[in-house]
């Protein structure tokens, strides 16, 4: 479909009123998957975790908008995989997704190393069966690739190199990774290492929602600064920064990447 269909430009401007911006912020957000971090740190305790440069990760982590526990946004990405979902429901996403990678396409491409591919649609690990939700709102023309889920960690929120295996082969793929929700980013980070261990060049995700948890002390810090933006379908964290990708960032701070004294 089109990106300037005006339904499309229409549902998007709507959902702008409560979709919230991520935001790069020195000193309080990951550099990674930009959520709140500790003091001192580089990255969050989750990325951090899977700061191995044999891990392979995304070469980027591109979130859509923030998704804060018990508001809106988290609250339609939990909804729409419903089996009694309305297509109105799915039609939020389906909008918000094409107009974000019409939109975004070259520096999506950039982070890449060149043009996608293939796409994959990050698997559900907790038992789901039949097509996932979010490949039905996904009609980009592009290869899939198939992957089967590791029973053995289907409900854990860590990174594992053997969660995920890639059946297909993808020598020097350039893989567009998408997911819905970002949490511990374990699944899309554990997924990215297969791609990159079966033979691809290079792997960027994109993402619906990455979730905020107020919880989390550092977390406020992060949401009043977004809160201050106003979010735009025009605005891109890797527009935002023109930083490296995100396994160039890892190699040259994984030796000091410390708690500062």
């Amino acid at each position: 479909m089109p990106v300037n269909d005006r339904r499309f430009h229409a549902e998007v401007a709507r959902q702008s009123h409560y979709l919230t911006p991520p935001v790069t912020i020195p000193g309080d957000s990951c550099v990674a998957c930009y959520g709140a971090k500790g003091p001192g740190y580089t990255h969050c305790k989750p990325c951090q975790a899977a700061l191995d440069p044999e891990h392979r990760l995304a070469d980027a982590v591109v979130p859509i908008s923030y998704a804060l526990k018990g508001e809106q946004h988290a609250q339609v990405l939990t909804f729409y995989k419903r089996d009694d979902a309305t297509d109105a429901q799915r039609f939020q996403l389906h909008a918000l997704l094409w107009m974000f990678l019409n939109r975004h396409q070259r520096c999506l491409v950039s982070a890449a190393g060149g043009r996608f591919s293939h796409l994959v649609i990050v698997p559900s690990t907790r038992g789901r069966t039949g097509v996932h939700p979010l490949a039905r709102l996904v009609t980009l023309s592009l290869p899939t690739v198939a992957v089967t889920v590791n029973t053995a960690h289907a409900g854990g929120r860590e990174f594992h190199t053997n969660r995920f295996e890639v059946r297909d082969h993808i020598d020097r793929a350039r893989v567009l990774i998408i997911d819905d929700t970002w949490t511990t980013g374990a699944r899309v980070q554990s997924l990215s290492h297969a791609l990159k261990v079966s033979g691809a060049a290079s792997t960027v995700a994109v993402v619906l929602g990455r979730r905020l948890n107020l919880d989390y002390p550092p977390t406020a810090a992060l949401w009043r600064a977004a809160q201050r933006r106003r979010f735009s379908i025009a605005h891109c964290v890797l527009e935002a920064q023109r930083l490296p990708p995100v396994t160039q960032r890892i190699s040259s701070r994984h030796s000091s990447n410390r708690p500062k004294d």
